[in-house]
């Protein structure tokens, strides 16, 4: 089974690219710094045991049954860091005959090679 990280995962382009690869069947890390929404507990002792057996355990062994990622989806660890790239090849991309790739064809492009 296929892992992916994905950041900015409360909302937006994070949070639609997330629910397609769970849709594909991925395992799914979202971070975020907002945790809301948050999915209802509905069986709260198994989630308190699991965190008590996750923080009794070394860092190295908190991840041991995680398989290797696939993908790191990086939506939102530098909010306004492709704004200046951006903005440099929109206008470039005007001045051409041929289209201008822009930042988020990357993440389009992953998910297109996640069917195949």
């Amino acid at each position: 089974m296929k892992t992916v990280a994905i950041t900015g995962a409360s909302a937006g382009v994070g949070r639609a690219t997330a629910h397609a690869f769970a849709r594909r069947g991925a395992n799914v890390a979202l971070l975020a710094r907002d945790p809301r929404p948050v999915a209802p507990v509905y069986a709260p002792e198994v989630a308190a045991d699991a965190i008590v057996h996750t923080a009794r355990r070394p860092c190295r062994e908190r991840c041991v049954g995680w398989s290797s990622l696939t993908a790191i989806v990086a939506n939102g660890i530098t909010p306004g860091c492709f704004d200046r790239d951006l903005a440099h090849t929109a206008v470039r991309g005007q001045q051409r005959s041929e289209p201008a790739v822009a930042v988020l064809a990357a993440g389009l492009a992953a998910a297109r090679k996640w069917n195949r």
